[in-house]
């Protein structure tokens, strides 16, 4: 019979196969293997990405109020971006005491004349303080605006993207 104790036992692990099936039954031996075929693909998968599944409160978005007052000097509040979540509009306002957020439920159109028409529409989901903007970023057929006191990545259309070009020169 077949000796385990050899140096090559992993060489002809398969022969044991034939006392497998004499005490279980075939579909539960495909069954169990095809589950740790799955596990073993689903684990292949989540070592490529980069980021874990999950993110942790600690990490945000925006600049800390240390940060952004290390960053900057002293500004009025003013708005820094708007963020549109379907009717929603989340207003970021850079104040003295750092980054803060206020939702409305309005219009583009009236927050542009509220802001005093300073604000320019980079994607349809949001508006940007052009004076603001640091650098454009390619992440493979994308682009994204870099912003001077918010750490998230702003997307911009690929129709906008000449216009901001043309406004960073």
């Amino acid at each position: 019979m077949y000796e385990k104790s050899g140096i090559d036992w992993w060489k002809n692990w398969f022969i044991q196969f034939p006392e497998l099936f004499e005490f279980f039954p075939a579909w539960f031996i495909v069954s169990i293997a095809l589950t740790l075929l799955e596990v073993v693909l689903y684990m292949r998968s989540r070592q490529d990405t980069e980021e874990p599944a999950f993110v942790s409160p600690a990490e945000s978005l925006i600049l800390t109020e240390e940060q952004t007052a290390l960053n900057s000097a002293p500004v009025k509040s003013r708005i820094v971006m708007i963020e549109s979540i379907q009717q929603y509009k989340t207003i970021y306002r850079i104040t003295p005491d750092g980054i803060s957020e206020e939702i409305a439920r309005k219009t583009f159109e009236e927050l542009t004349v509220d802001a005093g028409n300073t604000l320019l529409l980079v994607h349809k989901s949001f508006m940007v303080a052009p004076d603001l903007i640091e650098r454009i970023q390619r992440d493979g057929r994308d682009y994204s605006l870099v912003l001077k006191h918010i750490k998230k990545p702003i997307p911009i259309s690929r129709n906008k993207l000449e216009d901001v070009r043309a406004l960073l020169l």
